[in-house]
């Protein structure tokens, strides 16, 4: 798990605790106590447990929030609970019934031209993510005139190998209007260095006064960090390809680069940033702490075996038609996504990683190229 402070915790719950109440707000509709505490609870479970994986957030549940007398928390049935690992995460505040409602997933159009690797399909947590990521971005640019504090409008998804970060992201992003939003995909790297992000961010601004820039046509633009804590430490801890993208985030500016105008903030408006990142440890990098309070932060759990069943369900049933298929093998679809899944499981439990062996670490990525092979043949 990615470690956070308490205070970028409290920051978080207090920033999304704004980001679900402002609706209410801009439509000046009284807000009784009862509906106060449901938001409040919401929002102090994703900010101190968001970053949890399914394990400990059941723990946090049952250990913290069933034992706070009279917290007004969604009914789970123990059969949900310990078949279904269901937590008050499958659930939010619907707006207009004012009550705790489970998250449904969206049914899937397949497209007309089906490419396997760039299929994007919703689950129970891309649509958890896209609901706090869409809150988070609506909020103001400035929080504070008087202390001139910016406004928490950027997420962050955390995330094992093949927990669909990018893809959320993108999948995010690919609701924007056009008309009123850009995107920009930066993919960091260990060889990432601040002036190939300095460079990457000015290919998509354009100047609007002698020291102001914005994006082109008067368009907002949203900046997806993939990859975010890939740039290189150096021999002092620090990386610096990260200061000057705190830089951006927290003084909406970095330096001119010119000779003539070097030492001068290049203020850049109309920016919102996404990222994604794996967890830190086992060799891979954190990120600092001045740079994580800029985001909101939400860990994107591995999907449970339904997720999975329904996700690759969606894919072969849209390939298993009966213009193709006789009934006999469109009926195996079932137990082919079973017995994979089955397989899948074994092997991991079975082929441990050693340190002659390494690579034997069978993820979701690992289901899904068995799924793409299985594509490939009933195309």
């Amino acid at each position: 798990m990615m470690p956070a402070p308490v205070i970028i915790r409290v920051t978080q719950m207090l920033s999304l605790l704004e980001a679900v109440l402002l609706p209410h707000q801009q439509r000046n509709e009284p807000i009784d106590k009862k509906l106060f505490e449901l938001y409040f609870v919401y929002s102090l479970t994703w900010a101190f447990a968001g970053l949890f994986e399914v394990d400990d957030r059941q723990r946090f549940q049952r250990e913290i929030l069933e034992k706070i007398q009279g917290a007004p928390l969604p009914q789970i049935s123990a059969q949900r609970a310990a078949n279904e690992k269901e937590t008050i995460f499958d659930y939010y505040v619907h707006y207009e019934t004012k009550s705790w409602k489970a998250w449904e997933v969206p049914e899937w159009q397949a497209p007309k031209r089906l490419i396997f690797s760039q299929l994007l399909i919703p689950t129970g947590d891309s649509i958890r993510a896209e609901y706090i990521m869409t809150r988070i971005a609506d909020l103001p640019v400035e929080k504070h005139k008087e202390r001139k504090e910016n406004g928490l409008k950027n997420t962050l998804l955390v995330g094992g190998s093949g927990t669909a970060k990018t893809s959320v992201a993108i999948m995010f992003a690919s609701k924007f209007d056009s008309e009123k939003m850009l995107f920009k995909r930066i993919n960091f790297s260990s060889a990432t260095q601040p002036v190939n992000f300095q460079e990457a961010i000015e290919s998509e601004i354009e100047r609007k006064q002698a020291r102001i820039f914005v994006p082109p046509n008067g368009k907002l633009l949203t900046v997806f960090l993939d990859d975010l804590s890939m740039p290189f430490v150096n021999a002092w801890g620090d990386q610096i390809t990260l200061e000057i993208t705190r830089q951006l985030i927290d003084q909406k500016g970095f330096y001119f680069l010119e000779k003539d105008s070097r030492g001068i903030l290049k203020q850049i408006q109309n920016l919102q940033f996404l990222a994604a990142m794996m967890h830190p440890g086992g060799g891979r990098n954190d990120i600092p702490n001045r740079l994580k309070r800029q985001f909101f932060s939400v860990n994107m759990t591995p999907p449970s075996n339904k997720s999975i069943g329904d996700i690759y369900g969606s894919v072969l049933g849209a390939l298993f038609n009966p213009k193709k298929y006789t009934p006999d093998i469109i009926t195996m679809k079932t137990y082919l996504i079973e017995a994979t899944i089955s397989v899948w499981e074994a092997v991991g439990k079975r082929l441990l990683p050693t340190p002659a062996k390494f690579h034997y670490l069978f993820n979701i990525r690992e289901l899904a190229r068995v799924f793409g092979g299985i594509c490939k043949v009933a195309q």
